[in-house]
C-alpha cells in the first residue's frame, strides 16, 4: 500500500534529548490529534513501544518523508539509536512487560513514562513541554538539573497512564494524564516528602552521570569508584548486585537489610516485576538500589557521604541473605566483574560466616 509522503503544513523541530513519542505527540496535538492518530491511515496498528525503544524503519522514512529530519537523526530520538549497542535491559519497559492487563488492546504494549515535574514546569514557561530521552533510562532516577527524584507518570493521579499532549488556545503544548477522570497537569513538586542529605544526593548524582555518560556509552570507566575496568564490567556489576538485592528469602529480601539511610524505601514492596528485573522497579526503588551498590562496593570516604556507617555493608552480609543456590549464582556472576570488585567479592564468598550460614539453612529455602 502507498503511503502519504506529503510534508505536513506546520511542524516542529525537535528539542535537545527529546524522545521521539514526544516529538510526535507534540507535533500530534497541533493537528487535534492523538498519538496513534498522527499515524493514520498509513499505519493502521501502531505500537507505541516503537518511538522509545527503535521505531520501524518504515515508520522513520515515514518521518522523514512528511518533516524533513533526517532519518539518523530520529534514530537518535529513540532508546537503542541513543545507545552504541541496544540493550535493552537499561530501558524502563513497558506495562505489558511488568504485568499490566490491557484488555483493549492486548496485542499493544503501553510504555511506561518517567518524567521530572519541575523540567515541565519550566518547560511551560517557555512555551512547549517535552519528555526527556534520558528519563527512561534505569541508571537515572534523579534529575541532573533540579537535583530532584524524577517520578512515574502520572503524578497527579498516581496510575500509570500514558501522557498525551495537547494544545491550548494560548498557542503553548502541556503534557497531560490520558485517563479520563484525571485533568491535572504535569507540573507539580509536591509529592517529594523530603529532600535527602546533600553530601547523599550529590554522590548519587554523579554516579548516575559517570553510568549515563561513561559506562553505557561505551566510554573507559574511570578509576575513581571499582578501579579499572571495562564498560562491559562495571554494566555486569550493576546488574549483578541489583539481581542479588531484590531476590526473595526467608520472607525478606537483602535490599532492605543493606538499604542506605538517605535513601531508604520505608514500607514499600518490591514487585514480583522487580524481582524478574529492576529495570521494571519503580523509580524510588532503583534509586535504593544503585545507592545501595555505590556504598557496598566504594571506599569509606564516599560511603561517609552515603550516610553509612565507617565500614558498610559488605559482601559477607549480602551473601548471608541468599539462598545457597542464590549464592553460587551470583558468584559465577562475579567473574565478569571489575578485578578489584571480583576480588573482594571472592574472599567474601569463602569466609567463615558465609560458611556458617550455610549450613544453617534448611532444605525449604534452596530454591530459586
Amino acid at each position: 500500500m502507498s503511503r502519504s509522503t506529503a510534508r505536513w503544513p506546520i511542524s516542529l523541530r525537535p528539542e535537545p534529548g527529546e524522545l521521539l513519542y514526544s516529538w510526535t505527540a507534540r507535533i500530534g496535538a497541533i493537528y487535534q490529534l492523538g498519538p496513534s492518530e498522527l499515524f493514520l491511515p498509513d499505519f493502521q496498528h501502531f505500537d507505541h513501544d516503537s518511538l522509545f525503544r527503535l521505531a520501524d524503519s518504515a515508520v522513520l522514512h515515514w518521518l522523514h518523508s512528511r518533516c524533513g529530519i533526517p532519518v539518523r537523526a530520529l534514530v537518535r530520538m529513540t532508546f537503542a539509536g541513543a545507545l552504541p549497542l541496544d540493550q535493552p535491559e537499561w530501558w524502563t519497559g513497558s506495562l505489558a512487560s511488568i504485568g499490566f492487563a490491557l484488555p483493549q488492546h492486548p496485542q499493544f504494549s503501553r510504555p511506561v513514562i518517567h518524567v521530572c515535574p519541575f523540567c515541565l514546569r519550566d518547560d511551560l514557561k517557555n512555551g512547549s513541554q517535552f519528555i526527556r530521552l534520558i528519563w527512561q533510562n534505569v541508571a537515572a532516577t534523579v534529575c541532573q538539573t533540579h537535583r530532584v527524584p524524577i517520578q512515574r507518570a502520572c503524578i497527579a493521579c498516581g496510575t500509570n497512564e500514558l501522557l498525551v499532549c495537547q494544545y491550548f488556545s494560548d498557542r503553548h503544548l502541556q503534557f497531560l494524564c490520558s485517563r479520563v477522570n484525571c485533568c491535572a497537569a504535569q507540573e507539580r513538586g509536591g509529592w517529594i516528602d523530603k529532600h535527602p542529605p546533600a553530601k547523599a544526593l550529590a554522590a548519587l548524582l554523579a554516579f548516575e552521570r559517570f553510568l549515563l555518560q561513561g559506562a553505557l556509552q561505551c566510554k573507559p570507566v574511570d578509576s575513581w569508584w571499582v578501579g579499572p575496568a571495562s564498560p562491559t564490567q562495571l554494566l555486569r556489576l550493576l546488574v549483578g548486585l541489583s539481581w542479588a538485592f531484590t531476590r526473595s528469602h526467608c520472607y525478606t529480601r537483602p535490599l532492605y537489610r543493606l538499604q542506605t539511610p538517605s535513601f531508604a524505601l520505608g514500607a514499600e514492596r518490591v514487585s514480583d516485576a522487580a524481582s524478574r528485573h529492576w529495570r521494571f522497579a519503580s523509580p524510588a526503588l532503583r534509586r535504593s538500589i544503585l545507592a545501595a551498590i555505590l556504598a557496598l562496593t566504594s571506599n569509606d570516604e564516599i560511603r561517609a557521604t552515603r550516610n553509612c556507617s565507617k565500614t558498610g555493608p559488605c559482601f559477607a552480609t549480602l551473601l548471608t541473605l541468599l539462598s545457597y543456590p542464590d549464592q553460587f549464582e551470583l558468584y559465577g556472576r562475579s567473574k565478569f566483574w571489575p578485578p578489584a570488585v571480583s576480588a573482594t567479592f571472592r574472599p567474601a564468598f569463602r569466609s567463615p560466616r558465609v560458611r556458617r550460614r550455610l549450613l544453617r539453612q534448611t532444605p525449604s529455602f534452596r530454591t530459586i
